[in-house]
């Protein structure tokens, strides 16, 4: 089966559609139909558009994103190794009685920090764990 490829103004392969489509179809506006095979080198795929990162998750969507990749346990021994006890004492309550996750928190960051998560992983999770509902 022929594909079509659709490409936009900027010359952005942003979809395929099959060559049989109904009579009278047209692609978007401002967009174009070619045939897959006949597209010239150096067109590429668009990247799909990225999805901001929330301000915040709550806790029950912290810790469900971290049991799907089974890194909760992570979070507690990386708090077990803070070398002074009332500031291990002050994250352990933090972690246990926040209900709420900021991104823009320094508690997010350190312990994001101390299970290997960088910047961008941590926004990911943000991302993905938004979507588990609350």
């Amino acid at each position: 089966m022929t594909r079509l490829a659709i490409v936009d103004g900027r010359g952005l392969v942003v979809t395929f559609v099959r060559a049989d489509t109904p009579a009278g179809w047209q692609p978007p506006d401002g967009c174009r139909a070619v045939p897959e095979s006949s597209l010239p080198a150096g067109w590429r795929m668009a990247p799909p558009p990225t999805q901001p990162v929330p301000e915040s998750i709550t806790a029950v969507q912290a810790r469900d994103w971290l049991i799907c990749r089974g890194m909760l346990a992570d979070v507690d021994a990386a708090i077990g190794r803070i070398e002074s006890p009332v500031e291990r004492e002050r994250v352990r309550v933090w972690w246990e009685y926040e209900t709420v996750l900021r991104r823009d928190s320094s508690q997010v960051a350190r312990w994001a920090n101390a299970i290997g998560l960088s910047e961008s992983q941590l926004d990911d999770a943000f991302r993905e764990a938004s979507l588990v509902a609350p």
